[in-house]
């Protein structure tokens, strides 16, 4: 602090945290915390040698915890279109839907550039198939959501191994077959 009359060295503090009780009036300027996850509002006031009290305010959140992402769209686990779309959203506790970025990949390809997208489309070949979706919160928690499919467009091949020959004279036919 400074001040017009009183030196530097001869001004007092006193500060808090949110509602917690003020502090003892001292020349101490610094003070350390272990917080959890929250908002918090720091208070710091400073008091001249003629009783003159100023104040100083800071506001800050303390965000440990990824975002949710929930797939509001994905094929079936076994699919035989090749045309896959996925959705998604997220939730945070400090960072509201709207400012959460999202970044996605399919199999080995790189990851996309982060960006507000929330839906994503694919024209993907017979396989195996993995999505990775991650989204980031305005402190940088970064959560993940996984989603393993296969597409498989080729139909089974069908072997008859017992049926009757194309003419007969028999009455109870009997087929079988494999695939």
């Amino acid at each position: 602090a400074s001040d017009d009359i009183t030196p530097s060295n001869e001004i007092l503090f006193s500060y808090k945290l949110n509602d917690q009780p003020w502090s003892s009036w001292s020349y101490e300027t610094t003070e350390s915390y272990i917080l959890s996850d929250g908002e918090y509002n720091f208070t710091v006031r400073a008091k001249d040698l003629a009783g003159n009290i100023g104040y100083a305010y800071y506001n800050f959140t303390i965000d440990t915890t990824s975002p949710t992402i929930t797939l509001t769209q994905y094929p079936p686990q076994i699919t035989n279109e090749t045309t896959i779309t996925f959705e998604w959203t997220a939730s945070d506790d400090f960072t509201s839907s709207n400012e959460i970025l999202f970044s996605y990949k399919i199999d080995n390809q790189p990851w996309s550039s982060w960006s507000y997208e929330t839906t994503e489309s694919y024209i993907l070949p017979d396989g195996q198939h993995s999505f990775v979706v991650r989204a980031k919160d305005l402190a940088g928690n970064i959560g993940y959501a996984y989603y393993n499919f296969t597409v498989d467009t080729t139909s089974p091949t069908i072997t008859l191994t017992q049926y009757p020959p194309q003419i007969t004279n028999e009455t109870t036919i009997t087929f079988e077959w494999t695939a």
